[in-house]
Formats: C-alpha cells, sequence, structure tokens
C-alpha cells in the first residue's frame, strides 16, 4: 500500500455526485459491457469466508441462482429489454496490510485505496489490460465497484465508523482520464460487503448495487 498525501489529489474533482455523466455504454444486443469490481480488505475487519463468492452472485447471478430478487447484470438486462448486458470482472482482493479502516477519513482516502487497488492488480498480471475495460474510449476506466469489508456507517456500533460519511455506499469520480493504451480509474461506487445482507435474503440482495449502478449510468435520486 502506497500513501499518498493530499496535495497528489488535489487537482483532482472528488466532489460527490448522484447524476454523473454516464461512462458504461449501451452496447448492440449480443455485446457486454466489462466493468470492474475491487474488493478492499482491511485487516482489522476481514472478510467473511463466503463474502467475495456471495458478491459475485449479487453482480454477475441469475434471478434463479439467488433465489430472492434480480442481480444487478439480471436487473439492467431486464429493464433494458437485453440491450445493456453487463459482466463484473473480479479483481484481486486489494488487502490493505498494516492501514486500518481508521485511516479512511474521508473522499479522498476511499479515491486512493481503489486507485492503488486496480493499480495493484495490474502490476500482479502482466496479461491484464485496463484499456479492455474503457470501451467507450475516452481514456478512463468505464466503471470500478469497489467493496470494503468494514461495515457501513449505519448498522455498526463502531465509534470509528458510526455517522461517518466515507463509510457508506455512494458514487463519485476520480475527475482523472488517461491515455487509450493506459486508461486510469475515474468513475466508481464504494460500498460496504454488509448492504448485501441487508434484507435477510438467503444468498446476496443487490439492492444497494443496483441503486449505485444506476448513478454510475447517470441518474440521480428519487428519495421523495
Amino acid at each position: 500500500f502506497r500513501r499518498y498525501g493530499d496535495e497528489a489529489f488535489s487537482m483532482y474533482d472528488m466532489t460527490m455526485s448522484s447524476g454523473i455523466e454516464a461512462t458504461v455504454e449501451t452496447k448492440t444486443l449480443g455485446d457486454k459491457t466489462k466493468l470492474l469490481v475491487l474488493p478492499i480488505e482491511f485487516p482489522d475487519y476481514p472478510f467473511e469466508s463466503s463474502a467475495l463468492d456471495d458478491l459475485d452472485l449479487a453482480l454477475n447471478g441469475t434471478k434463479e441462482e439467488i433465489g430472492y430478487w434480480e442481480s444487478v447484470s439480471s436487473y439492467f438486462y431486464k429493464s433494458s429489454f437485453g440491450k445493456l448486458d453487463m459482466e463484473f470482472v473480479m479483481l484481486d482482493t486489494y488487502k490493505t496490510s498494516d492501514i486500518s479502516y481508521k485511516e479512511l477519513k474521508n473522499y479522498n482516502d476511499s479515491a486512493r485505496l481503489v486507485v492503488e487497488g486496480v493499480n495493484n492488480h495490474q502490476n500482479n498480471h502482466s496479461d491484464f489490460k485496463l484499456s479492455d475495460y474503457d470501451q467507450n474510449k475516452d481514456t478512463a476506466i468505464d466503471g470500478v465497484i469497489a467493496i470494503y469489508s468494514a461495515p457501513d456507517n449505519y448498522n455498526t456500533t463502531d465509534p470509528n465508523i458510526y455517522g461517518k460519511e466515507q463509510f457508506w455506499a455512494y458514487t463519485t469520480s476520480t475527475g482523472r482520464f488517461g491515455t487509450l493504451d493506459n486508461p486510469v480509474v475515474n468513475k466508481y461506487f464504494f460500498s460496504s460487503i454488509d448492504f448485501q445482507t441487508y434484507t435477510g435474503a438467503s444468498k446476496a440482495d443487490a439492492h444497494t448495487y443496483i441503486h449505485e449502478m444506476g448513478h454510475m449510468l447517470g441518474l440521480p435520486d428519487y428519495y421523495d
């Protein structure tokens, strides 16, 4: 884990956005839109043994496999009448080693983790090309789903997490762009693994992930 100072991210637009410009392109029927999934594991809150299998199910599974509702991919495939067919590609779990969840103080810190995690996977796999995940060729990765192992800021008594805005589910961007050969992390959503167990579903609950994916497609909140 490489430590960045705030100055390293000062040129990036890290403002929150619930209606970001869409970068996930609607493909022709039969084409896949590939998005990256980055599990982020803090040493003081390791993932449970089945959590990442359930995460893959919540993102890529069928309604029949989940046995409860839709996955993210099946929901958007059905709601787009087959025009948006998403595949979520799981990266290596990014283990922050000696970096505690307590050091996650703000949105810039979450951006550092996402950027470092994606770069870590790229450095460890010579055949992995980020350009394969920039399908609209705007020099930014089309989307990253970052799922962290700590609880969310509501369903916990941990004073270091409870009520802290950085421990929630949100969609934002770094404002960064790279090159066609080496696109970089821009749009991403950041969410606790706990959201997939909120309703007591037997395997995985994708409701929150579907909500955040809607933001990545450009949809605003309609809470009222």
